[in-house]
This record gives C-alpha cells, sequence and structure tokens, in this order.
C-alpha cells in the first residue's frame, strides 16, 4: 500500500480531510442560522413579509348566502351593523379592530340597512336637484334605494334606466 507524505512528514490527505470537514461545519452553522432567522421572521409577520397567521386561522369561506344578522360594536356607541349572514359576522370580526356582537337575526334598521345582494344588474340613475349632474350606476336597484336612503342630505339620484342610449 503506498502512502503519501509531505515534506514534513504528513499526510497530506489528512489535511485535505480536515478542511474537508471544517467546510461542511462551516455550511451547516450558515445554513442552521439562515433556517433560525427565517423562522423567526415567519412567526412574527405570518405568512410571507407582513402576513397574519391569526386571521389566515380565522377567517372561514362563506356561502353567498343572504341571511341577515344584526350585530352591536363591543365597547362603542356606534350604531348596530347588518351583516349579510353569521359568517360574514365572524370574518369581520377576525380581520377587524372593532368587534360586534350578534344581536338578532334580521336587518339592524330595516329603513336604510337593508343589505343587497351581490347580483350585478346595474342600473343608472340621475342625480336630483338645481345643478344636474353626471348620471351614476349603481350595481343593482338595491344598492341604488340604500344609497338615497343612507344620503340625505347628499344629492339623491332618481329614475332607473338600465342602460344609457347615446344621443
Amino acid at each position: 500500500m503506498c502512502h503519501a507524505i509531505d515534506i514534513k512528514g504528513r499526510n497530506p490527505l489528512v489535511k485535505s480531510v480536515d478542511q474537508l470537514k471544517s467546510s461542511e461545519m462551516l455550511l451547516i452553522i450558515l445554513f442552521i442560522a439562515v433556517s433560525a432567522i427565517g423562522t423567526s421572521v415567519q412567526a412574527n409577520n405570518g405568512p410571507g413579509i407582513g402576513g397574519d397567521h391569526r386571521r389566515d386561522r380565522c377567517m372561514r369561506k362563506c356561502p353567498k348566502l343572504l341571511d341577515p344578522v344584526c350585530a352591536h360594536p363591543v365597547g362603542s356607541n356606534d350604531k348596530p351593523e347588518t351583516f349579510s349572514n353569521e359568517c360574514e359576522l365572524h370574518n369581520h370580526n377576525c380581520e377587524s379592530k372593532q368587534k360586534y356582537k350578534f344581536s338578532h337575526k334580521g336587518e339592524c334598521n330595516r329603513r336604510c340597512n337593508r343589505v343587497c345582494t351581490a347580483d350585478f344588474r346595474p342600473v343608472c340613475a340621475v342625480p336630483v336637484g338645481p345643478r344636474p349632474g353626471e348620471p351614476r350606476e349603481f350595481s343593482n336597484k338595491c344598492m341604488f334605494e340604500v344609497h338615497n336612503c343612507r344620503n340625505p342630505k347628499q344629492r339623491k339620484f332618481f329614475g332607473i334606466f338600465t342602460q344609457i342610449s347615446d344621443w
């Protein structure tokens, strides 16, 4: 068997193995450090940069069911709010600082707090008043009616047209 020996009488292969071991150790330490930093960032910010793990775990996929519920703001004298359904109330509480507590099934104030469906059946309405303005499009008739109810001091709109013709 042949052994290689350097000028100092040492085996050069042993030196190479020692260098390899120290390089491997350096890579392992570097990998652990980078992994620890990445885990720390993810634990603080959730998935990705600026994410929110709590919100991701909390949010639910809600059905597009119109089953209105009325809820009162917790710790506030603000007016109650109508949510499309209990799932939407849950999701609001999940992502918002202002929490709402379920009060009863149905709309809070039937007059102006109607809950409109997401049906996209656009309607066009013309503003009322001494200064006529541009017609405005609303997603559907319900949204048009709610706008007029909630904005008594602003310009109201009248008339519903399914399309604007070019004159």
